[in-house]
């Protein structure tokens, strides 16, 4: 788990490098960055600090967790029936 300060560096690297990125190409560069943020172990909870700085991020967020909810509930499903295996 990190700690504040941790979380409130990555947010301002964020808002240095928005600065350099179109604003058509933001949310895509959003979205890789919460992605890329969850790939080293930053956890949902630790992003809710980011609400409320970034609409981009904001979105990236809530998209990004949707999709692992979404994925996560298709993936608890069996592949086959236990009943049916035999």
């Amino acid at each position: 788990m990190m700690n504040h300060s941790e979380v409130a560096m990555l947010l301002e690297a964020w808002q240095k490098i928005v600065e350099y990125i179109p604003a058509k190409d933001r949310l895509e560069a959003a979205k890789a960055y919460v992605s890329l943020l969850d790939d080293y172990g930053v956890d949902g909870q630790e992003l809710e600090e980011f609400k409320g700085s970034d609409d981009y991020l904001e979105e990236a967020i809530a998209e990004h967790y949707d999709d692992l909810d979404e994925y996560d509930d298709e993936s608890e499903g069996s592949a086959y029936d236990d009943d049916e295996a035999y």
